[in-house]
């Protein structure tokens, strides 16, 4: 797999190096766009970028520039036996070790961490995948000008519509290669400059269409693949939960729009976004028009992240019961906008003072230890009824009573929520919102609540208010 770093060289150029397991490099510079019109008031977003056939994480250079400069993340993959990754095509057994690359990214994600995977033609296919098996960590999923599967239908329809469509001459110049796997034989194709000239880089910079010439791979579109026929494989719950976006290249001479209307259509409730002027390598010949499209969607996901938070906190099958600590010399006090939103909202919120803090009527001085000082919490915590499951929030030092609460009762805790404070808002900023904390996400009644802790009760997260 391919690693991006970046450097700065001034306010308006940025310099990436990218490295590869094999110890190449290649500097790339872009100093030819206002990277400022990228920014987002609410913080950088994480895009994780997926190829189309025969390409690598190279073809996103454009894109993966102007965002890292306006202060988002920007991680572009090479999928296996693809642009500079090591293995060879005829080593790759199936969709899914193709695929691996990707899957390893959105599995190591940060626990909280939603990304916006953007995959291109075939790459839309390792998106679907990822989202079948990670809902969780994926925000939104952007389809441009590619394979988009429904819920229900095996993951190849997209590939197999487009085989029926095209002409016998489509592939030009091309070249088909025999590959001789383990398995059985294999067919891959090699696209040829003519082919890549008139009907994918057709829009694009020339210096584009010479890189593509000199770095593209031979690649498999894995139609035979077993997992391709598979129509239980993307489900409602998993793969039709994560917020889908489709953008569509309106000079793509590879695929007519009535192609790409026609996978839309398969999807209602999609988002649906245009690029005018975009050849089939949208990041090549509109790189700063499909910056824009992405900003545009990662922010509509989180407008509707919110609003489905704000109906959570309201849902009666949700309800919680939050235990609320204080940080150093506050008391329960500081919590009580969230308190009264919370239980305006139907859940139990419980705000408590440590030992010889807020109304607590110990003095400082007669208060021997930690544990002594976090008794009203381990208290609140053992007396709380067989079964039920607390949600703990602590505000800076009182992330500490929480884990020793969590330690002495593992199997009462549902999640734990710590709390930390944001430069520039400054130390007092105790009050996270009351939607905020209703995004813990709390384990169905009885889902691994055996009797036996097991190991999976309260864990600490920390949370930025």
């Amino acid at each position: 797999m391919a690693f991006l770093c970046v450097t700065r060289v001034c306010s308006e150029k940025l310099k990436i190096v990218r490295s590869n397991s094999l110890g190449s490099q290649r500097v790339l510079e872009d100093s030819q766009v206002k990277y400022s019109d990228f920014r987002m008031e609410d913080g950088g977003k994480h895009f994780v970028f997926v190829h189309g056939l025969g390409h690598g994480a190279w073809c996103w250079y454009r894109v993966v520039t102007m965002l890292r400069a306006a202060g988002h993340r920007a991680t572009a993959l090479d999928m296996a036996a693809a642009g500079a990754h090591p293995a060879r095509l005829d080593e790759v057994r199936s969709f899914e070790e193709y695929s691996r690359p990707l899957l390893d990214a959105v599995a190591a994600a940060a626990p909280g961490e939603r990304l916006v995977l953007v995959g291109h033609s075939l790459g839309g296919l390792n998106l679907a995948l990822a989202m079948e098996r990670f809902p969780d960590k994926v925000g939104a999923a952007v389809f441009l000008a590619a394979c988009m599967p429904s819920a229900g239908k095996h993951m190849g329809i997209t590939l197999e519509e487009f085989m029926r469509r095209i002409k016998p001459d489509f592939f030009m110049d091309s070249k088909s290669i025999v590959l001789n796997t383990n398995q059985e034989p294999r067919t891959a194709v090699l696209f040829g400059p003519k082919l890549l000239a008139e009907k994918l880089y057709n829009q694009s910079p020339p210096e584009d269409l010479t890189l593509a010439t000199m770095l593209v791979r031979p690649g498999t579109n894995y139609i035979d693949d077993p997992i391709m026929k598979d129509q239980t494989l993307l489900t409602d719950d998993h793969y039709g939960s994560v917020k889908r976006a489709f953008v569509v290249a309106m000079d793509d001479a590879s695929s007519d729009e009535e192609l790409q209307r026609w996978t839309i259509d398969m999807s209602p409730g999609v988002e649906v976004e245009e690029i005018a002027g975009a050849d089939h390598m949208a990041m090549c010949s509109k790189p700063r028009e499909l910056c824009d499209v992405l900003l545009r969607i990662a922010a509509n996901t989180k407008k509707r992240e919110s609003k489905q938070l704000k109906m959570d906190i309201s849902s009666s099958s949700s309800k919680k019961h939050f235990i609320l600590v204080h940080g150093l010399c506050h008391g329960a006090w500081c919590w009580y906008r969230v308190v009264a939103a919370l239980r305006a909202a139907g859940h139990r919120a419980t705000a408590l003072d440590m030992a010889a803090s807020g109304a607590h009527p110990a003095r400082v001085d007669e208060v021997g230890t930690f544990e002594e000082y976090s008794r009203p919490l381990l208290d609140a915590v053992a007396a709380a009824p067989a079964g039920e499951r607390l949600v703990l929030v602590g505000h800076s030092h009182g992330g500490l009573s929480l884990a020793l609460a969590m330690e002495r009762f593992p199997d009462k805790v549902a999640a734990a929520v710590s709390s930390l404070p944001r430069c520039p808002r400054g130390h007092g900023a105790t009050n996270p919102s009351a939607v905020d904390l209703a995004e813990v996400d709390l384990p169905a009644a009885g889902d691994g609540d055996d009797g036996s802790g097991g190991g999976s009760g309260g864990k600490l997260g920390q949370r930025q208010a």
